[in-house]
């Protein structure tokens, strides 16, 4: 499975070009299975009967356990074999369980093939992210990352417009199972058509055995800017979670809108808005860390310090378009942080162990974020139910969970100074901050 091409020349750009796009696509394919659940959410809780509680448990925790844990082996994986044989498997395994929870009857079957999806996606973000940070420089990489993570927002656009339409003309059932199977053939084309790139080639070092895993795994715990990046990102994606999960959901309770209009509004506010202010992040801290490093850090910083009135605008404006706008505006303040975040922890890594930091990104992510997010807000909307009713218990779920992962623009700020304290100290800032050489020098680069 090993076919690491150390001895091929460089990538054409066109063919990076391909690469790139391939993988947006495969990271849209992830998030329109990952997120469709969202939009139908209020047809599968009439059909199964299943609280709020119930719902954050499979939207959320169960999925992100399993996805956590699971991307931890997964990395592994990625930093010692073929990277697009890793990624062409987990295609294959997630799209066949997203058809399966159209075939489920209760809850456990939901939950069981939401477990299966979870596993299936943990195997993308760490190969991709480090294939991608191994074939651009480092100056190239925040757009490089960004283009790469709009995939994920257009994904869920695309997942609410057509998980919508499809729920609303032939059932909730029909919208899972036909997703999952789109996924098949997307699959077979990354095998064949991805290839994997030496390791470290984009920083002009040589490629190292990547260390064992419990070794790589302290190298990254005693990374303090990584650490502290990894904190706050995950903070980022309980707020954008939180939203993506059951915003579709508090239109349709409070404004009594059609599910194929709310996925198509909710679907164009929140995917649009993330991709182009990626882009248009990418694109900026491509030209700003030309200069200054330090912008990887700060321009996401910047981002963080706005979500939280953007969002509770969002939640409590009375007006469903004003209120979407809202969304779409934040969508954008936040997508703008996720190209240079990403490619600060990139930076922030030796290349023998990139997948693993990126698979570490996601299980403290998934963790705190895709899984304690909707949770929170389901846990929250069930205990105000009985006073307020479904739709003002689930506004004040979303408000409380919003607040909750404001905290991550604090640690953005401490992230920030560790960070540039690293760049202005490293005489290579492409390196991971080295323990001390007493700490296993043999498996350390």
């Amino acid at each position: 499975m090993n076919n690491q091409t150390n001895s091929l020349s460089p990538p054409s750009r066109v063919y990076l070009g391909y690469a790139l796009a391939l993988l947006w696509l495969v990271n849209v394919t992830n998030y329109v299975d990952r997120s469709i659940v969202g939009v139908l959410i209020e047809p599968m809780r009439a059909d199964l009967h299943l609280t709020d509680t119930q719902i954050g448990i499979m939207t959320g925790f169960a999925f992100a356990l399993f996805y956590a844990i699971g991307g931890l082996y997964l990395a592994h994986l990625a930093d010692t074999r073929s990277r697009p044989s890793l990624i062409a498997v987990s295609i294959l395994v997630w799209s066949l369980m997203t058809a399966f929870t159209g075939a489920a009857h209760n809850f456990w079957q939901l939950l069981m093939a939401r477990v299966g999806v979870g596993m299936g996606e943990a195997g993308v973000i760490p190969a991709a992210n480090a294939l991608l940070a191994d074939s651009y420089k480092p100056e190239r990489r925040p757009l490089a990352l960004a283009v790469f993570t709009s995939g994920s927002m257009i994904g869920i656009m695309v997942g609410s417009v057509v998980g919508g339409f499809l729920a609303a003309g032939f059932g909730w059932r029909c919208a899972f199972i036909a997703t999952g199977l789109a996924g098949l053939p997307l699959a077979l084309i990354t095998r064949l058509t991805l290839r994997d790139v030496p390791r470290g080639g984009s920083d002009g070092t040589k490629q190292t055995s990547a260390p064992g895993f419990a070794a790589a795994m302290r190298q990254i715990l005693r990374n303090q800017p990584l650490v502290l990046l990894v904190l706050s990102y995950a903070f980022l994606v309980f707020m954008l979670f939180g939203v993506v999960t059951w915003f579709p959901a508090l239109i349709v309770r409070t404004h009594g809108l059609g599910i194929a209009q709310v996925g198509t509004q909710f679907g164009l506010a929140m995917g649009l808005g993330t991709a182009v202010g990626g882009i248009l992040g990418g694109t900026v801290a491509n030209r700003l860390a030309a200069k200054d490093l330090t912008w990887l850090s700060r321009m996401p910083l910047i981002s963080m310090c706005l979500l939280w009135p953007l969002y509770q605008a969002a939640i409590f404006t009375p007006l469903p378009k004003v209120s979407l706008a809202f969304v779409a505006l934040a969508a954008a303040v936040g997508g703008m942080a996720l190209g240079p975040a990403l490619a600060a922890m990139q930076m922030a890594l030796p290349a023998s162990i990139r997948a693993k930091g990126a698979a570490f990104n996601g299980f403290v992510g998934s963790l705190i974020g895709i899984g304690g997010a909707p949770l929170l807000v389901g846990a929250v909307s069930d205990h105000f139910t009985p006073e307020l009713g479904p739709a003002l218990a689930l506004q004040r779920g979303l408000a409380v969970a919003v607040t909750a992962g404001s905290a991550g623009a604090a640690l953005m700020w401490l992230a920030h100074r560790r960070f540039s304290d690293f760049i202005r100290t490293s005489s290579n800032p492409d390196a991971v901050l080295q323990p001390h050489p007493s700490h296993e020098p043999s498996q350390l680069q």
